[in-house]
């Protein structure tokens, strides 16, 4: 008798113990923190200067509007394209996720996900460099899909 209730202090003890232990979380989608994080990158982009580097950290985070940058020389970084995601799944303004309209662009190791239209387009840019972008639409073939996942731009001028 004295054996079998060790045996069982001992299964409850592990119990209680497995239970305490660092539980894997999956990481936060579109929490209310990762929400707000549209206007600081907004900010981030509008805000920039030739040479700047503009670090995403890993999440995903929630765009309900598309991003733009118009600033020549500006990086853009993310910590890898399936840790870094930017979702357009709530997009309710704009025709792509995000419009670059600049020379000397980098954008890399990121994800853009669900855009509206084009998840990434480049108007006449020279000097891009994409480099670990993934671009998705969530939920499989649809015709409401966006058309391109990238679409670089070259501005095409007629010669009379």
């Amino acid at each position: 008798m004295i054996l079998k209730n060790a045996y069982v202090g001992v299964a409850v003890a592990t119990l209680t113990l497995a239970g305490c232990g660092d539980q894997a979380k999956p990481p936060a989608k579109d929490t209310p923190q990762n929400d707000s994080y549209q206007k600081i990158l907004q900010t981030q982009l509008l805000d920039a200067k030739p040479g700047d580097v503009i670090e995403i950290p890993a999440g995903t985070f929630a765009f309900d509007r598309s991003l733009s940058l118009t600033v020549d020389g500006v990086t853009i970084r993310g910590a890898g394209q399936d840790k870094t995601i930017l979702s357009f799944k709530g997009q309710i303004s704009g025709a792509e996720g995000l419009l670059v309209t600049a020379n000397d662009f980098t954008i890399e190791n990121l994800a853009i996900e669900d855009a509206k239209g084009d998840a990434l387009k480049i108007n006449e840019g020279k000097n891009i460099t994409i480099r670990g972008v993934r671009t998705e639409w969530t939920n499989g073939p649809n015709v409401n899909n966006g058309a391109y996942g990238i679409y670089p731009r070259a501005n095409r001028k007629c010669v009379d």
